[in-house]
């Protein structure tokens, strides 16, 4: 295995990892926002379904071999999924507003819900 197709695979692992921290995060998120009979933000429905195409595709690209042509159409996949990233970031900002947050209260891991929309919109932007 040459040192290009290792480095592909590890960059690739470490945006599985980011794809599946986002998908839990705002999963976990909405299954709150379902308990308390509250409306989903259309944004966090987007985030979902933008993280699970980028796994499956993760999958694809790691399982599949790539050969000339198909390479092409791989990264103006990726190219597409970044840009998607960067609207369901943007999104995800506008839907933070009823939740009264403010950026003093980082707590990713603890009961605050800002806390951990933020932690996924900072996946987001490193996933882009």
């Amino acid at each position: 295995m040459n040192a290009s197709r290792v480095l592909s695979l590890a960059l690739r692992c470490v945006q599985f990892i980011i794809s599946a921290i986002i998908l839990g995060v705002v999963s976990y998120q909405v299954h709150k926002l379902l308990n308390a009979s509250t409306t989903i933000p259309t944004g966090f429905i987007f985030t979902i379904i933008l993280s699970c195409c980028t796994i499956v595709s993760i999958i694809m690209a790691v399982v599949v071999p790539t050969p000339g042509l198909a390479l092409w159409y791989l990264c103006a996949w990726e190219i597409l999924l970044a840009l998607l990233f960067a609207v369901g970031f943007v999104w995800l900002i506008s839907q933070l507003s009823p939740f009264t947050c403010g950026w003093a209260d980082f707590n990713p891991f603890g009961k605050d819900t800002c806390g951990r929309i933020r932690a996924a919109m900072t996946f987001m932007l490193v996933e882009m």
